[in-house]
């Protein structure tokens, strides 16, 4: 009897853990890891892996509220590295939601993501009205739900779904992927329509919170 009471109190402890600590990958820590045979990462992209991250439940703060428009400066090159503050908790409002997809394995998730089995990020392209009537990816803004938003919400797809070609409101926390400077208008050096598909380098990563604006 005193060892089901045992067991019991350790699955009600289990529970009460903070979301990171139960990622798809249980022995996966939150700095990621690279490839099997690669090494260690370097300590700046284990700096990225733990902002990526961090715990997706919705925090006590109230957030800095930006629009699309104000975030995005317009539709030509901005060096905006400096714009704004990494981890700010922010609101984001007046995009659309363009589409999504499940991501495949990253260093963030030890490469053991697999789209098939929905195990990694969801990308997600926002827009305006008429970034989604031209069918225009040059100027998108990425939002990213992780592994811990899935767990909190295991219908997330089918509300995403729902939510293809309305405007939505966003929180989350600001995160720079420099990673991506070539496929932003902003950096990009070579700016072909295939490289380019994001406006800033700026992103929503991790998301707390997505729905319809009301």
């Amino acid at each position: 009897m005193k060892s089901i009471h045992l067991l019991s109190a350790l699955f009600l402890l289990w529970l009460s853990l903070p979301l990171q600590a139960q990622n798809s990958s249980s022995d996966c820590p939150p700095e990621g890891r690279a490839r099997e045979g690669k090494g260690e990462l370097k300590e700046e992209l284990k700096e990225m892996n733990r902002k990526k991250n961090r715990d997706a439940s919705e925090p006590d703060a109230e957030p800095v509220r930006l629009t699309f428009d104000q975030f995005q400066q317009g539709r030509t090159k901005t060096d905006d590295h400096h714009q704004w503050e990494e981890g700010q908790y922010v609101e984001l409002s007046g995009a659309y939601l363009i589409d999504f997809k499940q991501q495949k394995g990253e260093s963030c998730n030890c490469y053991e993501a697999d789209t098939n089995k929905a195990m990694g990020d969801i990308h997600i392209n926002l827009g305006t009205k008429a970034d989604m009537d031209e069918g225009n990816n040059n100027h998108y803004m990425i939002v990213e739900i992780t592994p811990t938003y899935k767990a909190q919400h295991p219908n997330v797809m089918d509300e995403l779904k729902a939510l293809e070609g309305k405007e939505v409101l966003v929180r989350g926390y600001l995160f720079y992927d420099h990673e991506h400077e070539r496929n932003s208008i902003n950096y990009c050096k070579k700016c072909s329509d295939r490289g380019v598909w994001r406006k800033s380098c700026w992103e929503v990563h991790p998301v707390t919170f997505i729905g319809a604006k009301e």
